[in-house]
């Protein structure tokens, strides 16, 4: 007995220690898996609070830049109000009556509104962008490349100094070295908002950058390079000339536009009459009465300014009516508790803004990654980064015409009124918000290399550089001009004659079909290839090609594809 108990001693002694140190290997490792979950959750909440930061500073940049378009907006209407009264003729004109006082003393309020279509929206970027420091935003180099590269093109005496290309008097105002000036003023800090911007407009085929991508990848379901290589005529002579010779410069701030153009004509003052005598009344000013130059012996009317103005009204895209300018009360729906109210369903002016928070402060820092190991090493080593965090914001300036308790949008009427009574933000999915293009979204480069292209007599073999980063482009456009090249995409010469495979293309000869004029299987039919087959499998024609394949999407999701969805690539 006493033997047994021993050796049962021994045996627990012996368990005991083999089972030392268990319970510390389960405690470090515990304790490592909650030292990387710390870790991870710190460097979320690190993004998490980033976001919130640039969200609140591009917020506060929105309103801001709205604020100062609601001041410009009212002022131009000021003066339209001033041009509509007899203090214009007793203020203005000197107190004569003739017809040059009076056309000289409207010009100079008509330049002065020009003025201000320009100032305005620049001092809301600067205002904007104090907006954004205020709320912890810090500068970010790529911004500021962006305003400098877009400083640097209006400074361009070949593009914005060009007569033919922009009009450089604008209303008696000659805009473009105040412009620039502003511009310098605002360059000279560091950008931190990216502003809502109008460039030039020009080819849209030609303006897209993802053309040049395409060409270069040889994407041939692009949209555009389909269209284009499908026809041989496109490519005749010198094709790739003039094709930014059609221009339509906004002729005010490009940053945050007003989106105003000036009109002469007495029926934008009859439709503005009601309102402009309440709010001349509120001004202690008096509405001149409409004076018939035709009847010079009326003496009654002999000092009224109006048959010489020209008024500063609205453009197009403030109409209501313009599709994807404005704001549509069945989007409305998607983003907010109710529908917008109908005196605020209108287009035009609208501030919008893009903040990017350079780098957010991981606790982990940086760490190696190696990537597809091998016998002797591995292939590459990277080296991880924090992410960027980005924020947009949109803001419009609202208001309205009152008129015996009655409401309506400030553009019921042409003329432009002092009507506008507060900014405030409005979700980005709205339009006109959704369409807006923030300062470097757009390529400058394209523009220069599109305007070298004109002084070019052979695309293939140019005798002259083309723009500093256009070189991509110039190569794009070299694949293009050959008809070897388009037509292995898509070959107009080549038609399918059945029955029979389809003769693919070979580059040596210039024949058969191209790669979209291929048969290939439709997605939505089992077991297809493309060809249709007779009851003895001979086949005796085509069914789908990839060119209809570019049009397809899987059912389900959104996009406006034939299928259901997707964008309009090859699967």
């Amino acid at each position: 007995m006493e033997n047994l108990k021993s050796d049962n001693k021994k045996i627990t002694l012996q368990r005991d220690s083999s089972e030392k140190g268990q319970t510390l290997i389960v405690g470090v490792l515990a304790i490592i898996v909650i030292f990387l979950a710390a870790l991870f959750l710190f460097d979320l909440q690190s993004i998490i609070r980033g976001k919130i930061k640039t969200q609140t500073a591009v917020d506060a940049a929105a309103i801001a830049g709205a604020k100062a378009q609601v001041e410009s907006l009212n002022l131009i209407g000021e003066i339209n109000i001033i041009k509509a009264c007899t203090v214009l003729v007793s203020d203005f004109a000197g107190g004569y009556d003739t017809e040059d006082q009076l056309i000289a003393a409207s010009e100079n309020l008509t330049e002065m509104q020009a003025r201000i279509s320009f100032v305005g929206p620049l001092l809301g970027v600067g205002a904007a962008q104090q907006a954004a420091k205020n709320n912890g935003m810090m500068d970010y180099y790529t911004l500021t490349r962006d305003m400098e590269d877009y400083l640097e093109t209006v400074k361009d005496d070949a593009i914005y100094g060009n007569i033919d290309i922009f009009a450089q008097e604008i209303e008696g105002y000659r805009w473009r070295e105040p412009y620039i000036e502003m511009l310098e003023i605002l360059n000279a800090q560091p950008m931190v908002a990216a502003p809502q911007t109008f460039t030039v407009s020009y080819d849209d085929l030609f303006s897209d950058s993802s053309l040049y991508s395409a060409i270069l990848s040889d994407f041939w379901c692009h949209d555009g390079l389909r269209r284009l290589i499908k026809d041989d005529a496109n490519f005749v002579g010198r094709w790739w000339q003039g094709l930014v010779s059609s221009i339509a410069f906004i002729e005010e701030s490009e940053l945050m536009p007003l989106y105003v153009q000036y009109r002469s004509g007495e029926t934008i003052f009859n439709e503005a009459s009601e309102y402009l005598e309440a709010l001349a009344a509120e001004r202690d000013l008096e509405v001149s009465d409409l004076y018939d130059k035709d009847e010079p012996e009326d003496t009654d009317n002999i000092n009224t300014p109006i048959p010489y103005m020209r008024w500063c009204t609205y453009d197009y895209r403030w109409s209501s009516n313009v599709p994807g300018d404005h704001w549509i009360e069945g989007s409305a729906q998607l983003y907010l508790r109710s529908g917008i109210r109908e005196e605020y369903i209108y287009g035009g002016a609208y501030s919008a803004f893009r903040c990017v928070a350079e780098k957010v402060s991981w606790l982990s820092g940086s760490y190696k990654v190696h990537n597809l190991p091998r016998k002797k090493g591995v292939i590459s080593v990277s080296e991880s980064t924090p992410p960027e965090v980005e924020a947009t914001a949109a803001a419009k300036p609202l208001g309205y015409l009152e008129l015996n308790g009655s409401r309506i949008p400030p553009n019921s009427i042409n003329m432009i009124l002092p009507v506008f009574k507060s900014a405030r933000l409005t979700p980005t999915k709205l339009p006109p918000a959704d369409q807006a293009t923030t300062l470097g979204s757009n390529d400058w480069a394209i523009y220069k290399f599109l305007l070298w292209c004109n002084t070019v007599s052979d695309i293939d073999h140019p005798r002259t550089t083309p723009p500093p980063g256009s070189a991509g482009y110039l190569r794009a456009f070299q694949k293009l001009n050959n008809p070897l090249w388009r037509h292995s995409g898509w070959n107009p010469s080549y038609t399918y004659t059945p029955p029979g495979e389809v003769v693919l293309y070979d580059p040596g000869s210039d024949t058969g079909a191209g790669y979209l004029q291929e048969p290939v299987g439709d997605p939505d039919v089992e077991g297809s290839d493309g060809y249709i087959y007779d009851d003895n499998e001979g086949i005796i024609g085509i069914s789908y090609t990839k060119d209809d394949l570019c049009d397809w999407g899987p059912p389900g999701g959104g996009g406006g594809s034939s299928g259901g969805g997707g964008p309009g690539s090859l699967h």
